[in-house]
């Protein structure tokens, strides 16, 4: 399981997501619990600047510093603005390697178009360069593309070096190419890296089309903010797709993102409070050879399409909430992924001992995945939903197919996993399968007799034959976690997967019936998969002890010949004498007797075969392993 080392832990329980500024929280939820105060609703602004009402929740492991996403500073009202008057602003004709314009604002040398000054900016035409804004540190520059195709080697072919803020518009029906061939080489002492790149606050609008194309590098980069509130972007790249270093925040728009590393990334290692992906609304449509959504800090969903068809993880951050939208995962390892990026995460156990860590870990309550609402559907080979602090689902639809591996699960967290609402089915492994362990409706965790292929249908149904949830899988599996507003306590339930069926009935809210669909599963409340036994001696925790007496045979295992001699046909035999020492090697000290016996054998002795069914043995048989 991939983790990245680069977060930078900040110290927070959650951001509200508010939309007056004010914070609205009444108090604090004890530590476990997941609390809806009064007054924390939120209205998310979509980019038609309507207002969608959404619910935040406060997790807390006691008294603790809150911070916020405040909605009516996510987008200005120039940001959604997407009109402007032709006549008024400043026009930059391209003209394969040339470039003219009437303005002194505008100069133009060295296959370099630089524009000095505040204003709007409409450019047109093909050119074989670079434009870049080098305007005072308070200037607002609007650059309009309308028709727009210009291609460099090897620096920006959008170059934002100073302003205070730049908006890039695709005029209305317009399409334009931004492409970047080759390796980026520094300039102004600066990492330029993307066919797109600015050093301040970007904003991305308009009612058009821009391809963009960086073999070597990012797409569309800011060091700053990075906004997008409307327009269609095709980004083909040879690292990022879309980076923002601050946040990315994305009113409306439609993507299709094609991108060696990930998709949309956000990340700041000196300010923690920054490096967070909103998203309020928009179509996605993404491919990317590492994390299709990366915020460091949070990654937020209010609304939304977004398709994640290839990836190794899908969404990824400290903080995941997702409070609608309809969102699919196609992922390599974890679909969704809460991480501070320390490097530690416990083998799906509460409690459990951490990955990367000797010790066990401590629960972050600062690290958690939030579900409130919305459609998910996960396809993952790693961990389903995994977060290395808390997982909480309060409303929506979740739907995983997990891993067919036994050291992933379809669900896992490391401290509290709690389901208060919502449908919710996660299908997997045993090896590390989970239960919720705190719930306000019924959940529960079975396995099958044996493992399932793809394609099953698997469905849960209450008493009168009616299906309350179902999933078809996308692997092989043998473990189900099903929950649903509809489960009550007391009541009897159907689960079937392909023709296989077992009824039980949910006598606690957290439920885990042994035995499952025949497999041994922990009991109520626990983990699922396989049972854990006890410690007896000699016994690590969860083997089975051997029978007294066991002599080694298992059903259908040759015993060894009474008389055998250790020789095999053209195998050579030791020598009459040998006592089992090589040159160089130590001989074993005189009355060694062997490796102690199996379990029922307390004289220390090996047994072979030759004592394995009367319990003891003489040393010349543990020698020759002679059956007696």
């Amino acid at each position: 399981m991939k983790k990245k080392t680069l977060f930078h832990r900040f110290k927070r329980d959650l951001a509200v997501i508010i939309l007056s500024g004010a914070l609205l929280l009444s108090g604090c939820a004890s530590s476990g619990d997941v609390t809806s105060e009064s007054g924390s609703s939120a209205a998310v602004v979509d980019g038609a600047g309507t207002q969608v009402q959404t619910t935040t929740y406060v997790t807390s492991s006691g008294p603790a510093e809150v911070t916020t996403i405040n909605v009516s500073d996510m987008f200005s009202d120039r940001d959604l603005k997407e009109e402007y008057d032709a006549s008024e602003c400043i026009k930059i004709t391209l003209n394969g390697k040339e470039a003219s314009c009437e303005s002194s604002a505008v100069s133009i040398a060295d296959h370099v178009v630089s524009i000095k000054e505040a204003g709007t900016y409409l450019l047109s035409g093909s050119y074989e360069g670079s434009i870049r804004v080098e305007a005072p540190e308070d200037a607002k520059v609007q650059l309009i593309l309308d028709g727009v195709e210009i291609t460099t080697d090897a620096t920006a072919a959008i170059y934002v070096k100073t302003a205070d803020k730049v908006f890039l518009t695709m005029a209305k029906d317009s399409n334009n190419k931004i492409t970047n061939r080759g390796e980026f080489a520094v300039i102004d002492d600066n990492n330029v890296d993307g066919a797109i790149f600015s050093k301040s606050d970007l904003t991305l609008n308009g009612s058009g089309t821009l391809t963009v194309t960086s073999e070597k590098g990012h797409g569309i980069v800011s060091k700053d903010d990075l906004k997008v509130t409307g327009g269609t972007y095709v980004i083909t790249a040879g690292d990022h797709g879309i980076s923002g270093k601050d946040s990315i925040r994305i009113a409306n728009g439609t993507f299709t993102i094609t991108s060696t590393e990930d998709g949309l990334h956000s990340g700041n290692d000196e300010d923690a409070e920054k490096g967070y992906v909103y998203i309020a609304n928009g179509n996605f449509t993404i491919s990317c050879g590492d994390d299709a959504i990366h915020g460091e800090s949070k990654v937020v969903i209010a609304d939304g399409t977004i398709r994640i068809e290839k990836c190794t993880e899908g969404i990824e951050a400290a903080i995941v909430e997702i409070a609608g939208g309809d969102v699919s995962v196609v992922a390599s390892d974890d679909g969704i992924n809460a991480s501070d990026g320390s490097g530690e995460e416990s083998f799906g156990r509460p409690g459990g001992f951490s990955r990367g860590s000797k010790e066990g870990t401590e629960t972050k309550s600062d690290v958690y995945i939030l579900i409130s609402g919305g459609k998910i559907v996960v396809d993952a080979q790693g961990d389903g939903i995994d977060s290395n602090g808390d997982v909480y689902v309060t409303g929506g639809e979740t739907y995983v197919s997990g891993p067919e591996g036994e050291m992933n699960g379809a669900l896992d967290y490391d401290g509290t996993g709690k389901i208060t609402g919502g449908s919710f089915i996660a299908i997997g492994s045993t090896g590390m399968a989970m239960n919720f362990n705190s719930a306000t409706q019924g959940s529960a965790i079975l396995s099958a007799s044996s493992s399932h292929k793809a394609g099953e249908l698997v469905q849960l149904k209450d008493s009168s034959g009616n299906v309350l949830v179902s999933i078809t899988s996308t692997r092989q599996f043998a473990s189900v976690v099903v929950s649903s507003p509809l489960m009550k306590q007391g009541e009897t339930y159907t689960l079937c997967i392909g023709s296989e069926t077992k009824e039980f009935t949910l006598e606690q809210l957290t439920y885990g019936q042994s035995g499952g669909f025949g497999g041994g599963m922990g009991g109520p409340g626990g983990f699922g998969g396989r049972g854990r036994g006890g410690n007896s001696e000699g016994n690590p925790d969860g083997m089975p002890q051997m029978p007294e007496g066991f002599d080694g045979n298992f059903d259908g295992m040759p015993q060894m010949p009474e008389g055998f001699d250790g020789s095999f046909d053209g195998m050579p035999q030791m020598p009459e004498g040998f006592d089992g020492s090589f040159d160089g090697m130590p001989q074993m000290p005189e009355g060694f007797e062997g490796m102690p016996q199996r379990p029922g054998s307390r004289d220390g002795s090996s047994g072979g075969k030759s004592g394995g069914k009367s319990g003891s043995s003489t040393e010349e048989e543990g020698k020759t392993g002679t059956q007696s």
